[in-house]
């Protein structure tokens, strides 16, 4: 059985972004050239059925030297009240689908929600992939991402948890919030970078 990895070891001062739920066609694009405007670079973990209708989106992220991330191809949850055998082929099927889009293979596995079940954990111990999670988060799909950034405090090596994926409703707020969270984390002197395959060879 194993648990998701929610925090990288580093020596280095440095944070990892990641953004949930895209790619989108109204937030991906603008999250981009805010992330292009401090030189930070992320990991999106898109969810399949996205991808499939923004290929083009996705090459914008690649090209731009981010890194995706598995988020299933349907983000169903439906999936969860299922058996080890079904979750491992659910895993496994979104990871080689979302290869074939990409044209790489994502990173790591992200639950969708979060949910981490019994199953599910034995399922990912049969899996030769890295199951991420994070450290920090700020719900920011539900609530402004300005009413909870200022209580936060930041430690090398968080994964952080945003969404490119916003109500248009959230949408400005959101960006600019992130534009301030960006800064705010190069001001305090950290490196912002995608988790690549390198950061989890110990760990599947």
């Amino acid at each position: 059985m194993r648990s998701p990895i929610t925090h990288i070891e580093t020596e280095a001062s440095e944070v990892f972004l990641t953004f949930d739920d895209g790619p989108d066609r109204h937030t991906t694009e603008a999250v981009l050239k805010v992330l292009d405007k401090f030189d930070a670079r992320a990991t999106f973990f898109v969810i399949g059925e996205k991808a499939q209708n923004h290929k083009s989106l996705l090459g914008e992220v690649k090209s731009q030297g981010h890194c995706f991330g598995n988020h299933s191809w349907d983000h169903g949850y439906s999936h969860y009240f299922h058996k080890k055998q079904h979750l491992k082929s659910w895993v496994l099927d979104s990871q080689k689908r979302l290869s074939d889009i990409l044209g790489e293979e994502p990173v790591a596995f992200r639950s969708p929600a979060g949910i981490v079940t019994p199953p599910l954990k034995q399922a990912m111990g049969e899996i030769s992939l890295p199951w991420v999670h994070w450290s920090r988060r700020f719900f920011d799909t539900n609530v402004p991402l300005a009413w909870t950034l200022p209580w936060c405090e930041f430690k090398r090596g968080d994964i952080v948890l945003l969404h490119d994926s916003q109500k248009s409703l959230l949408q400005s707020s959101f960006l600019k919030s992130l534009e301030g969270l960006v800064g705010k984390l190069r001001d305090k002197g950290f490196d912002i970078h995608p988790l690549n395959k390198e950061r989890f060879i110990h760990d599947c």
